[in-house]
């Protein structure tokens, strides 16, 4: 097992839930914050993480290790969110074509997240089987890390 601070990561990463919910992760701060419910829910307990480079780790457990520290003006935006440390198992390699069969899975598993009222399904997952990277996964879909959640 690995800790995320221990960990040698190549941003962008893609989370991927037990639920089929898609998170993202820019770099290492976004990766090791959280609000308050992600942490009171477990919420990424047993997501895959997938970086920039293809390697693949599930999360174990995850453990508050402080909280992020407030700036003048920020207060409001940063209460409740913490700053946390994943234990990581190893997983395969994936591929890119790997990870976009996971995720156009994820999209069809949960397909009202990916319908807006001038883009269908089959145009998003079209959009996804066009990238080429993580980051362009992000990019096409605009995916969010919940740090607020």
């Amino acid at each position: 097992m690995a800790k995320t601070s221990a960990t040698v990561f190549a941003y962008p990463i893609l989370g991927i839930t037990p639920d089929s919910d898609l998170w993202a992760f820019r770099d290492k701060d976004e990766l090791t914050t959280c609000g308050k419910l992600t942490l009171a829910d477990d919420m990424q307990r047993d997501m895959e993480l997938n970086d920039a480079d293809g390697q693949s780790w599930r999360v174990t457990s995850i453990v508050r290790t402080g909280g992020v520290g407030l700036s003048l003006g920020l207060s409001c935006f940063l209460a409740g969110v913490s700053r946390i440390e994943h234990e990581l198992e190893a997983r395969p390699v994936q591929s890119i074509a790997e990870v976009k069969r996971r995720v156009k899975a994820c999209m069809e598993a949960r397909p009202d997240d990916w319908i807006w009222p001038d883009v269908d399904l089959p145009t998003r997952l079209a959009e996804v089987e066009g990238v080429v990277s993580i980051a362009g996964i992000h990019e096409v879909l605009g995916l969010d890390h919940f740090r607020a959640y």
